[in-house]
C-alpha cells in the first residue's frame, strides 16, 4: 500500500540524524531531501518502476512527434509498440541521423529514436503504417488530373509549380498576394479532384495533412489555416487550424498542418466515396503586397496507435488519494512514485536523505558516513533490480561505400 513520505521521515530520516523535532531542520527541508534523494536514485539506475506509457497516434508519412509537449515528464526511450495483438516486428531505437537517413531513402525497418532540438524533444519514427497515407494532390503539377485554380473571389494570384523550394516530389503550388484583388484578407487555392477518391474509411477518424510555407507569418491572421474537402463546391466537410500539427504558432517558412476529421463541420451532404473537391484558404492581414506562398503534398491520413514505453522524471504523486504526479515533493503528504512497489527503496533515500540534511547542518563526517551507507545500498540494488532498457543500434554506413 502506498502511503507518504511521512513514513521516511519518520522511521528513518529522523532515526539517522537523531532528531525527531524540527531543533535542527524543519520538515519542509527532510521533504526536500526526500526529493532530491530520489532525483538522485534515478539517475544512479534506469529503473523500470518509473515506466510510463503514451499512447501516440501516428501519421503515416508524419515522423516526428513533439514530446515536450504532449509528454512533458518524458527522460528516456525505453520501447515503442503497436498494439498488443498486432505487435509482430519490434522497433529497434537508432540515433536521429540515422533514422533521419533512413526516412529519406525509404528503408521499411521499423525504428524510432528521440531527438533534442529547440529546447525540447522530438520522438522520430521510421515505419510504413498499415494506414497507408491517401494522396489527394501531390501539388506537383497544376493539371495533372487534378486540376488547380486560384479563386479569383480571393487575394491570390499568379499561380505557378515551384520546383526549387519544396517539401516532396517534383514541386509545390506557389502563389502571391495581391491585398487589393478582392480585398477579402483571404487567399483560396481550389483543387478538382477528377474522378474522386474513396475516403468513406477515413470518415471521422482521419486527418488532412499538407504544408504550407508562410514568408511573413507576421502579415496573416489568428484563424490562418481552413481546409475543405467533399464530393462538389457546394457538398463538404471544413475546419479550421491556429497551429501546426503539433500545436505550435506558425512560422515563417514551411508548416505542417492537420485538419482532423472529426473537427469538420459538413455543408451540404458530401458524398465521401467520391471526394473530388479540395479548398484551401489562408486568411491574411496584410497591409501590404506578398510573393511566394507555397503548399505541397495534400493527403488524408487515418491514424494508427503506438504506444511509447519511457522512462519518467515524476518522482511522486500529490497524496495516496491524488493522481497529480509531481516533480518535486513539497509536502509530508506526498507520495514517493516507487511506494507501494518498492518500499526498500527507504533504505537508500533514508540514507541520503540524512547525508544531504548533515551537510546542510555543516556536520560533514556524519554526512559522509551516511554517504557510504547510500553507497552500500546501491551496490545492493544493483544485484537484485531489473531493468530493460533499449540499447541504441547503429547499423549506419555512409552510402556508397563497402564496409
Amino acid at each position: 500500500m502506498a502511503t507518504s513520505c511521512q513514513r521516511i521521515i519518520d522511521n528513518k530520516i529522523n532515526k539517522h540524524i537523531g532528531d525527531t523535532g524540527n531543533s535542527s531542520v524543519n520538515v519542509a527541508d527532510r521533504v526536500a531531501a526526500v526529493s532530491e534523494s530520489i532525483k538522485e536514485l534515478y539517475n544512479l539506475f534506469e529503473f523500470d518502476f518509473t515506466n510510463r506509457r503514451y499512447q501516440l497516434n501516428y501519421y503515416d508519412t508524419v515522423n516526428d512527434y513533439n514530446l515536450t509537449v504532449n509528454v512533458p515528464d518524458f527522460t528516456l526511450p525505453v520501447d515503442l509498440r503497436r498494439e498488443d495483438d498486432v505487435h509482430a516486428s519490434p522497433f529497434t531505437l537508432k540515433s536521429p541521423r540515422e533514422i533521419a537517413t533512413e526516412i529519406n531513402e525509404g528503408a521499411t525497418e521499423y525504428s524510432f529514436g528521440v531527438e533534442q532540438r529547440n529546447r525540447g524533444n522530438w520522438l522520430l519514427i521510421n515505419y510504413p503504417s498499415q494506414n497507408s497515407a491517401v494522396t489527394l494532390h501531390s501539388c506537383d503539377s497544376t493539371v495533372d488530373f487534378r486540376e488547380i485554380v486560384l479563386q479569383t473571389t480571393s487575394d491570390a494570384e499568379n499561380l505557378t509549380i515551384d520546383t526549387s523550394e519544396k517539401k516532396k516530389g517534383s514541386g509545390s503550388i506557389n502563389f502571391d498576394l495581391d491585398i487589393d484583388q478582392a480585398a477579402v484578407q483571404r487567399m483560396t487555392v481550389e483543387f478538382q479532384l477528377n474522378g474522386g477518391i474513396d475516403l468513406r474509411k477515413q470518415v471521422d477518424l482521419g486527418a488532412m495533412i499538407f504544408w504550407v510555407y508562410l514568408p511573413d507569418v507576421s502579415g496573416t491572421s489568428s484563424t490562418v489555416i481552413t481546409g475543405y474537402w467533399g464530393s462538389t463546391s457546394s457538398n463538404y466537410h471544413s475546419a479550421t487550424v491556429t497551429t501546426d500539427k503539433d500545436g505550435n504558432a506558425f512560422a515563417d517558412g514551411w508548416n505542417e498542418i492537420r485538419i482532423n476529421w472529426a473537427d469538420t463541420t459538413a455543408t451540404g451532404t458530401p458524398d465521401n466515396g467520391t471526394i473530388a473537391y479540395l479548398r484551401i484558404d489562408i486568411a491574411h492581414n496584410s497591409a501590404a503586397d506578398d510573393t511566394d506562398f507555397r503548399i505541397d503534398d495534400i493527403r488524408m491520413v487515418k491514424p494508427e496507435r503506438l504506444y511509447l514505453h519511457y522512462q519518467s522524471w515524476y518522482v511522486g504523486v500529490e497524496s495516496t488519494t491524488a493522481t497529480n504526479y509531481l516533480t518535486d515533493l513539497y509536502s509530508s503528504l506526498n507520495v514517493p512514485f516507487y511506494s507501494g512497489v518498492y518500499d526498500y527503496f527507504d533504505t537508500y533515500v533514508g540514507h541520503k536523505a540524512a547525508s544531504l540534511l548533515f551537510r546542510q547542518m555543516g556536520q560533514d563526517a556524519e554526512a559522509n558516513n551516511e554517504d557510504t551507507l547510500a553507497e552500500r545500498e546501491v551496490a545492493r540494488l544493483k544485484k537484485k533490480f531489473p531493468h530493460h532498457q533499449l540499447e541504441e543500434f547503429s547499423g549506419f554506413k555512409l552510402k556508397g561505400l563497402k564496409w
